[in-house]
């Protein structure tokens, strides 16, 4: 193979996951394309960074990420960033990930040893770094951004470097206790409705209110599915303002197949779908920005049924949509 090509790829995809709530957080809603495009490119280092996370608001930026901070278990947030190396190089190489410039307060991005790639294989692994949980953002919203780099390696020491490409991930943290944020929304069902929620489902679907599981006492919002899958259903129109965000709590005992484990669509169009699959019977942290000052309809996809037509349910709790 001519040397000083691209070669290495690196597929990037980020979650950032707690004991028994998920920050799932997304890029900007309304999808230029559903394409994938490349985040890096560089002659120099013979290997490229590529994004190959969430479909839907792809840019020729890196991608923003949305946590909502409160209601959370733990006081230290577990970020894992999964990637994937396919060597293309003419020989095997020696990875490793590391902080490619100190980081903001708070955060603390290990170096970690990836192992060997040889030719033409890929390797899949995850990135685990950290970050202490803001107690409080007066301001609604606090953006930080870290920068990792990747290097290729001769050695298994890791002392002859071949190569090595560097990219940045900016994370939103929202609190929305702070008082710049107007609550347009809150939707916990504990007044016994649906509170104007409904489902879309190919076939046999359902929807009730539930004491089963909940967030907030005594109710949450249930959708059922024999067969196919099913999602969560309402139009919000969203006021003026320069910025807001859906956030919500949810649970499945079996999420939706066909890639579409936790999928947001807006107006039928996906804005979010994660590559990795939620667990199931575990609650999740949702922050999504919304578009402000239309109407939008909101279709959450959670849970689907088997073709044995066992069925299986999801819990929608704490909905709310913010504004400023």
């Amino acid at each position: 193979m001519e040397k000083h090509k691209i070669a290495v790829m690196v597929a990037l995809v980020i979650t950032v996951s707690f004991t028994i709530a998920l920050a799932v957080s997304a890029p900007q809603p309304r999808p230029e394309t559903q394409k994938l495009k490349e985040q890096s490119y560089s002659r120099t280092n013979h290997f490229s960074v590529r994004w190959m996370g969430f479909f839907g608001g792809y840019s020729t930026q890196y991608p923003e990420y949305y946590i909502c901070i409160n209601d959370l278990k733990e006081n230290n947030l577990t970020i894992h960033i999964a990637l994937r190396i396919k060597n293309q190089e003419d020989q095997g190489y020696y990875f490793k990930i590391e902080q490619n410039a100190t980081p903001p307060a708070g955060w603390v991005l290990p170096s970690q040893y990836i192992g060997y790639v040889g030719v033409d294989e890929t390797k899949d692994f995850i990135y685990t770094c950290y970050r202490e949980r803001p107690t409080s953002i007066p301001d609604g919203r606090l953006t930080e951004e870290i920068s990792l780099v990747v290097k290729a390696f001769y050695d298994a020491a890791c002392s002859s470097l071949y190569s090595q490409d560097s990219f940045s991930v900016k994370f939103n943290f929202i609190d929305l206790s702070a008082p710049v944020w107007t609550v347009q929304y809150c939707d916990n069902f504990d007044d016994g409705t649906t509170q104007g929620w409904t489902y879309r489902c190919y076939r046999y679907g359902s929807i009730d209110v539930s004491n089963t599981y909940y967030r907030s006492f005594p109710y949450s919002l249930r959708l059922g599915a024999t067969y196919y899958s099913a999602a969560f259903r309402k139009t919000f129109n969203v006021g003026s303002g320069e910025e807001a965000y859906l956030i919500f709590s949810i649970r499945s005992d079996r999420w939706a197949g066909w890639g579409d484990a936790l999928r947001i669509d807006f107006d039928g169009e996906t804005v979010f779908r994660p590559d990795v699959s939620p667990e199931n019977n575990v609650w999740y942290r949702v922050c999504i920005p919304i578009p402000v000052g239309v109407e939008t309809t909101v279709d959450i996809f959670a849970v689907q049924g088997d073709p044995n037509y066992t069925r299986a349910y999801a819990y929608l709790d704490d909905v709310y949509i913010i504004v400023k």
